[in-house]
């Protein structure tokens, strides 16, 4: 094609080409001349490329998968599309020496317009970018609109388009139905998806039916048709996604988990999938599969935009919760959790919250040790400091009360706990471990009450107001039914009254009832003693009247 012959627009388009090597930078920016582009950025590094996107919007990006250093060409798509900062109008070739499948599924995921393998010459490269502008042009107004956030116009212009079956039928088609299921029209997009497979039996069409039978929550539906993808041999992660949608929304946690730690082995370089992975496996209580996945995402997570100090804290707080569940000292878990710790607060030492969460990790693992007065003395320092905060972050506040808790402080911790909402944080694993500790910390408030109740009751019995001892614990009872400290001292308390005056004798039924309810009682139980005692010591009663 000679410059002559090519289309106005060319020559206005700007590129961006982000490749490590500079010769090669120089001859892809003698190929994009070539072809009519005169405005050529180039990026040595994919931080570099997204600060140039930051600043400029361009119509072509070449960016190489494995650039010399940090992201690769999959993250750099990964955060101009999670930043918003790459219009859909722009075409994105990826470039690549070789490809492993982790590579290629992982390029499948992120869908660029583009795919080149090196080498390659000058007439491939202007074919696949012509062809990739043509396409883009095709579907000008609806990238027009979706640029502008117009979802009615994107779905009327792709609308229009369908009745076009000469150029891009299929793309028309898959563009129209997602966009009706990120328009949430979940009645029409598997009415529309429905009449796909009617005509011809599709695993785009099928997976989309699936998507929109879940947005109408028609599990046992969606299911069936998911799971006959899969035992088609279907491999597309999307569909093991949605299965974990369903068996989610029906109960089942476990399978769940199994169907997406397949996907990771499908795709390992979704770091979305293993965030989701360590969220259910958090669930179901399986520690190794959470540590698995943590390890996982802080190794594809150094330059992914996804990528947080939270894994590594979170990893942490798992190796801890590992060595206190193996009920033995470990000192390489306790190692590793302080190795963690020290790699936070050196990488974000600007960073105040990281700081002190990585801090209050330490303090928990201190505790862990047996080094509990040196745990009271960090912690106590942190919980002040924390008292001064106005606005608290929900994972700092969950880390200041799984400390406080490690070291004995359960009012405080309580009290912490209490504080904190869910509507704090967006991130679903700390609603999830939020909503876990705020269980344990109403149990522990419970018995908090009860021992604070228990003790004014036995000031009254002290004070010789056996009557009124009586009923507070009668109504202690009633609002903690199962403290079994409570009932012991009613029962006591009624000896008192009959030892006091024989004319109480009745109240001998109540105290059987009592101490009945109670027969049960393991002999390792801390007051097993005391009951045998006070049983002895009714029973001596009753002998005597």
């Amino acid at each position: 094609m000679t410059k002559q012959s090519l289309p106005l627009q060319y020559t206005q388009k700007s590129a961006l080409i982000v490749e490590a090597i500079s010769d090669m930078r120089m001859s892809l920016k003698a190929m994009l001349k070539g072809i009519g582009i005169d405005h050529v950025d180039l990026a040595k590094s994919g931080e570099e490329a997204v600060l140039r996107c930051d600043e400029h919007d361009y119509d072509l990006i070449i960016c190489d998968y494995q650039l010399s250093k940090g992201k690769t060409g999959l993250q750099v798509l990964e955060e101009l599309r999670a930043r918003q900062i790459i219009k859909a109008s722009a075409v994105y070739i990826i470039m690549t020496a070789g490809s492993t499948r982790a590579v290629l599924m992982g390029t499948l995921e992120h869908k660029p317009d583009d795919f080149l393998v090196k080498p390659f010459t000058q007439s491939t490269f202007e074919q696949r970018v012509n062809t990739a502008f043509k396409e883009k042009r095709y579907f000008n107004s609806v990238y027009l609109a979706l640029d502008n956030d117009n979802m009615t116009a994107a779905l009327a212009s792709v609308e229009a388009l369908l009745v076009d079956t000469d150029q891009y039928p299929t793309k028309t088609k898959k563009m129209f139905g997602e966009l009706l299921l990120q328009a949430n029209n979940f009645s029409e997009a598997q009415t529309f998806y429905q009449d796909m497979m009617a005509e011809k039996r599709q695993e785009w069409a099928s997976l989309g039916c699936a998507r929109a039978m879940i947005g109408l929550q028609d599990w046992s539906a969606a299911k069936r048709v998911l799971y006959e993808l899969m035992d088609h041999g279907c491999e597309d992660p999307q569909v093991f996604d949605r299965i974990v949608d369903v068996e989610l929304a029906l109960g089942k946690s476990e399978i769940a988990q199994t169907v997406l730690e397949r996907a990771t082995v499908i795709s390992p370089l979704g770091i979305m999938r293993y965030i989701r992975l360590v969220e259910i496996a958090t669930m179901n209580h399986d520690y190794l599969a959470v540590e698995k996945a943590f390890r996982q995402l802080i190794r594809i997570g150094v330059n992914s935009c996804h990528g947080s100090y939270e894994h590594s804290l979170g990893l942490a707080r798992c190796l801890l919760e590992k060595e206190k569940l193996q009920q033995s000292g470990n000192e390489h878990i306790i190692k590793e959790c302080y190795s963690l710790c020290h790699q936070v607060k050196k990488k974000h030492a600007n960073n105040e919250q990281a700081l002190m969460q990585a801090k209050l990790i330490e303090v928990k693992a201190v505790a862990q040790q047996g080094q509990i007065y040196q745990a009271i003395e960090q912690c106590k320092a942190l919980y002040h400091q924390y008292s001064q905060y106005e606005d608290i972050d929900a994972g700092l506040g969950l880390d200041m009360v799984n400390a406080l808790l490690s070291i004995n402080w359960d009012e405080q911790g309580v009290d912490v706990a209490q504080s904190l909402s869910e509507a704090d944080t967006s991130d679903s694993l700390i609603k999830l471990q939020l909503s876990t500790i705020k269980q344990v910390c109403d149990e522990k408030a419970a018995l908090i009450n009860a021992a604070n109740i228990n003790q004014q009751g036995k000031l009254l019995y002290e004070q010789g107001k056996l009557e009124d001892a009586i009923d507070h614990f009668r109504q202690a009872i009633k609002e903690h039914p199962t403290n079994i400290e409570l009932k012991l001292n009613l029962v006591l308390t009624i000896q008192k009254m009959i030892e006091a005056d024989t004319d109480n004798m009745a109240m001998l039924a109540e105290a059987d009832e009592l101490l009945s309810g109670l027969s049960d009682l393991s002999e390792s139980h801390s007051v097993y003693d005391r009951y045998e005692a006070i049983s002895r010591d009714i029973d001596k009663l009753r002998l005597a009247a």
